[in-house]
């Protein structure tokens, strides 16, 4: 435990937030404090009989005590016994991808088709292996850093050699620039059906090449055939044409995504939605069922967050690519998205 009666860099903001805690007659003591960059963590030892919703609930008062940027989110980690509360101390930093890279390339960790995202409020570099998502959500509003998300998953893809990328870019803004990167980008809805019909071919191509060589997954054999990655920048301006009563194709968007979702992982392709409005007419159930990943950055309200999530609390971060990971080995991490 941290001891406040000497002299430390920290040792006033412990006791404020100690006073803070006990102001809201919340029983508990702050044991820890940790910076980087724009993030502020402090460990919380409750004592026994103090609920942690009733520090849910006062959460805002707790972060306008605090003086964050934003609203303040909580971390459970059970294994330490600890609450963590984290808050904003400035607008989320910048981090820029390249230099993140090179510093962390090295360290990359074992894994089929691993993806550095950004960095974990302790400095952590965010490593995801999307072969073992192995489709995700994306969701976040406008200055958010959804988009910019995005673009770091393909400036992953460019710093490799082995995978395939299919974009769709409905508004015509996003994808412009990766004419000589990606094998064919939609910017429509009749070209996104097209290039979901060449994935489905495609899939049943592989399977029938697996079954010929007794392969059962990529993972057995990973340069087989080229991994894919298909990325859907804006998933709500398909979906509402797709179900559209006058569309002649109507639900087969949602029929294809759904289609190459259930059967594509073992075979080396993976999808990426992402979307601005993360409603349940947008993400229907067999959507969300079907793309277990999800990255969240800020949503506009707590609804939107559990449509995302199944949690509040995308709606508490700060934007600018502050955002939350639930992925593979990640539940609720929160990272800043590398720019």
């Amino acid at each position: 435990m941290l001891d406040i009666t000497q002299e430390r860099p920290y040792s006033k903001m412990v006791m404020m937030i100690n006073d803070v805690l006990a102001g809201l007659k919340i029983r508990g003591v702050c044991v820890d404090l940790k910076d980087n960059r724009h993030y502020r963590i402090y460990s919380i030892k409750l004592l026994p009989g103090q609920r942690i919703r009733r520090i849910e609930s006062q959460i805002r008062e707790i972060g306008l005590a605090l003086k964050s940027f934003s609203t303040p989110t909580i971390e459970v980690c059970a294994e330490e016994g600890l609450l963590k509360i984290q808050i904003t101390t400035a607008p989320p930093a910048i981090i820029k991808f390249d230099e993140l890279y090179e510093k962390n390339k090295h360290t990359q960790p074992p894994g089929l088709l691993q993806m550095l995202l950004g960095e974990s409020v302790d400095g952590e570099p965010i490593w995801l292996d999307l072969s073992k998502v192995p489709h995700l959500l994306t969701a976040g509003s406008t200055g958010s850093g959804k988009s910019v998300f995005v673009h770091t998953i393909i400036k992953n893809i460019e710093k490799r050699s082995d995978v395939l990328l299919y974009l769709s870019d409905p508004k015509s803004v996003e994808f412009n620039c990766y004419s000589e990167t990606a094998a064919s980008i939609a910017f429509n809805y009749n070209d996104t059906l097209r290039i979901l019909r060449h994935l489905v071919w495609e899939q049943e191509e592989r399977y029938a090449l697996f079954n010929s060589i007794n392969l059962r997954s990529i993972e057995d054999s990973p340069f087989a055939v080229p991994k894919i990655v298909f990325i859907l920048d804006e998933l709500a301006d398909l979906m509402i044409y797709d179900k559209d009563k006058n569309n002649p194709d109507k639900g087969l968007l949602e029929k294809l995504l759904v289609q190459l979702a259930q059967k594509s992982r073992s075979i080396g392709i993976f999808l990426i939605l992402s979307t601005q409005r993360p409603s349940i007419d947008i993400l229907s159930g067999i959507i969300k069922a079907n793309f277990p990943g999800r990255v969240a950055c800020k949503v506009a309200t707590g609804t939107d967050s559990r449509v995302i999530l199944d949690r509040v609390g995308a709606e508490c971060l700060a934007g600018r690519g502050d955002a939350i990971l639930s992925a593979g080995p990640f539940e609720n991490l929160r990272f800043q998205v590398a720019l």
